[in-house]
């Protein structure tokens, strides 16, 4: 792993994000890579965010900002963090700290251990979820649905942190706008055939700020967005799409 991003999307993450560019840029700085950057996405924030993440750049050249001028939601965000990205490999995580410089540590042990060319992506899995009991219910839910529907056996298809070669992930046809922006890259992955493996990784409470999701709305839209993926499956089998992964085969 020569060359590494890390994409972010942020909204209103004021209270977090000087911790959260902090840590990661000292972990760049300390990993030895030939190339590493920071791109986060600010999503049309209200609170000081965007003009924070320009006083952080001066301060950290290795952090890069993208910019949405209205709200446009957490998923457009991320996807435009990883169009915005320019190295070999990209690490997910959300900007509010819930995921410490550590979870790097573990995906990149995965990597070194399977050696050049062999995986595409590591998932990190949440071995100990600091969320809300009703978030953790939710994202077992959907855990089972999504395992179903795409055949596979993960222990955490919502979790954010995914570590995956960049062009690969630059090229998935990602569609979720919101939350569910988690769901939707671990299902692309899949439905591209790529070389996955999934690792546990740890999971901190939030570094500041509060979480934009509601509980009712939170629930509709992941159960919506799982009967979606459903649905596209079931349209690809019949021909009715293109096969799930065709835009988004790997480079060879």
């Amino acid at each position: 792993m020569r060359t590494l991003s890390i994409a972010a999307p942020a909204y209103d993450e004021q209270d977090a994000l000087p911790g959260f560019v902090a840590a990661w840029t000292a972990r760049l700085a300390a990993g030895g890579y030939e190339a590493a950057e920071v791109v986060v996405c600010d999503d049309g924030s209200r609170d000081g965010s965007g003009a924070l993440l320009g006083r952080l750049a001066t301060e950290h050249p290795a952090l890069r900002v993208v910019t949405h001028a209205t709200n446009r939601g957490a998923g457009a965000a991320m996807a435009s963090a990883i169009a915005a990205t320019r190295h070999a490999w990209v690490l997910l995580v959300d900007a509010d700290g819930q995921f410490p410089v550590g979870c790097l540590d573990a995906l990149e042990r995965v990597v070194e251990a399977s050696g050049e060319g062999e995986l595409d992506a590591v998932l990190g899995a949440r071995g100990a979820k600091r969320d809300t009991s009703f978030a953790r219910a939710g994202s077992r839910l959907s855990n089972l649905a999504c395992n179903t529907l795409l055949g596979s056996r993960l222990d955490d298809f919502s979790s954010t942190c995914r570590l995956v070669r960049g062009d690969l992930l630059r090229r998935l046809p990602l569609e979720a706008r919101g939350l569910n922006y988690s769901l939707d890259v671990t299902a692309r992955l899949l439905e591209a055939g790529a070389r996955v493996v999934e690792t546990p990784v740890p999971h901190d409470a939030r570094g500041g700020g509060r979480s934009s999701r509601t509980a009712v709305r939170s629930s509709v839209d992941r159960a919506l967005f799982v009967a979606w993926l459903g649905a596209r499956r079931a349209l690809a089998r019949r021909g009715v799409l293109m096969g799930a992964g065709a835009t988004a085969a790997r480079p060879r």
